[in-house]
């Protein structure tokens, strides 16, 4: 956003909500016909059309406030709240359902209905797991294996039952080398495990890979290196959570550093004499200095989790940079062919921000999860839309030092506008008149909306259609 003008991030934000909503939605549609949810599905619908409705406030009274930027972040938030705890209140009214149904299914022997019902995720049928010996050893208790002792049912649906004497010698040998291997215990020394973290490039699989792919790989490096060595992840899924001590103290320095320049706050000074990053710099080097005193190399501390929100909010910062180099380029290509800003948004903009989700969303519901896709058409856009304004205005108020800003309202932004509350309102309509039945001919449906959709803002663009004079901002 420069100089008031929204055009590019709106066309942006809103014409990748409208191409999510109806472009992705009807593939899912289209690819795997299912069920939806109820209540999640109005709810994440009337959430987003009222974030576009608070969109247009904005723009049809050409002023945003602080306090409305930070309000779309606030009101982010009360959307997350609102989806963990309606799901919590759904699951703990549903268990009782769920228990008398499996306590009546299991008297009748019934034992397939009784995982259904239950919603166990299991890889082997309920009936062939309780007549077979399963071994999932991520599951197992290795001491009350190793003693011949038998244990209960995994969390994944296997059963793990096992007895010394009967225990197949490969598996016995795995269990007894996973009980006496110490916790956190690496191979190598702890330079090289730090240099193996920090290497951008996959040196495994870099002898394997063809000519492209290698080039790809070292062209990608340098970005790679800087998101790494800025950037602090916690992963669960990994060792010790992804925990490397060094690594962790230079993102202690390098991460809030990063921050503060990429936020173009750096280099203002502090009573006219101290730089903000050299006070940065120095909060950061204490911080390092805490983690080596209260951390060890091989265990990773109580507060390692706090770095993932700290990642969290240094990824931001590096969208926010990547976006306005995205944007610049794009302004380029407007002034080159005289092209809106707006329309760049909605069509080249909008279409790369969304080819990720088409693609993984598709993905997901060949798979066998459309609801999760599906949901994720209306959720995602909201994140954007809601985040995607506050954050950006929040930034450009605190470094400005102001409490209001200017800006400009234009057609193609009352189609935007117009586009997602017509995707809006088909699917909060049709969708439940389909009593939630997700079908191929609702996709079509979603297409044709689309199309129509391009169709107007294209002719809008091209003077086709003409407002009213002294309506809109040129």
């Amino acid at each position: 956003m420069k100089d008031g003008d929204m055009g590019m991030s709106v066309g942006g934000l809103l014409g990748a909500g409208v191409f999510v909503s109806t472009v992705v939605a009807g593939a899912i549609a289209f690819v795997r016909p299912f069920t939806c949810m109820k209540r999640p599905h109005i709810r994440d619908i009337l959430f987003y059309i009222t974030s576009v409705g608070w969109t247009f406030a904005i723009l049809h009274r050409k002023r945003v406030y602080l306090g409305e930027a930070i309000g779309f972040m606030g009101f982010y938030a009360v959307y997350v709240i609102v989806v963990v705890v309606s799901r919590k209140v759904f699951e703990k009214r549903e268990l009782p359902r769920k228990l008398s149904r499996a306590s009546e299914l299991e008297k009748s022997g019934d034992t397939q209905s009784i995982q259904r019902s239950m919603s166990v995720s299991s890889d082997v049928p309920f009936s062939e797991v309780s007549d077979k010996k399963t071994y999932d050893i991520s599951f197992i208790d290795v001491t009350e294996l190793i003693g011949g002792k038998e244990s209960i049912p995994s969390s994944n649906g296997h059963v793990n039952s096992a007895f010394e004497g009967d225990m197949d010698p490969v598996i016995k040998k795995e269990l007894e080398a996973a009980k006496d291997a110490e916790p956190g215990a690496t191979k190598g020394s702890l330079l090289s495990q730090f240099l193996w973290k920090i290497c951008p490039i996959d040196v495994d699989g870099f002898g394997e890979m063809n000519i492209i792919v290698k080039i790809y790989e070292i062209i990608k490096a340098p970005i790679i290196f800087a998101l790494t060595i800025t950037v602090p992840v916690v992963n669960y899924e990994e060792d010790m959570n992804n925990w490397n001590k060094i690594l962790t103290m230079i993102h202690c320095v390098t991460g809030p550093v990063w921050f503060v320049m990429a936020g173009e706050v750096g280099t203002t000074m502090i009573g006219g004499r101290f730089p903000v990053w050299a006070l940065i710099l120095i909060i950061g080097v204490v911080a390092a200095c805490i983690v080596f005193f209260t951390s060890k190399y091989d265990q990773p501390p109580i507060y390692h989790w706090l770095f993932a929100y700290i990642g969290f909010l240094i990824a931001i910062i590096w969208i926010y940079t990547i976006c306005n180099e995205i944007v610049n380029i794009l302004e380029s290509y407007g002034v080159v062919f005289n092209i809106s800003k707006a329309i760049l948004g909605l069509t080249l903009l909008a279409w790369g921000n969304s080819v990720g989700d088409l693609i993984a969303n598709t993905v997901m519901a060949r798979k066998g999860e459309p609801r999760m896709g599906f949901a994720a058409c209306f959720g995602g856009p909201t994140f954007n839309l809601l985040l995607g304004v506050g954050i950006p205005f929040t930034i450009r108020f605190i470094r400005r030092r102001a409490t209001d800003e200017i800006v400009k309202f234009t057609l193609q932004q009352t189609i935007l506008c117009a586009g997602v509350w017509a995707s809006m309102l088909f699917s909060i309509v049709v969708v439940p008149v389909l009593k939630f039945k997700v079908s191929k001919i609702y996709g079509i449906c979603l297409f044709i909306l689309y199309i129509s959709f391009l169709t107007i803002a294209l002719l809008a663009e091209t003077k086709v259609i003409r407002p009213a004079q002294g309506i809109f901002d040129e």
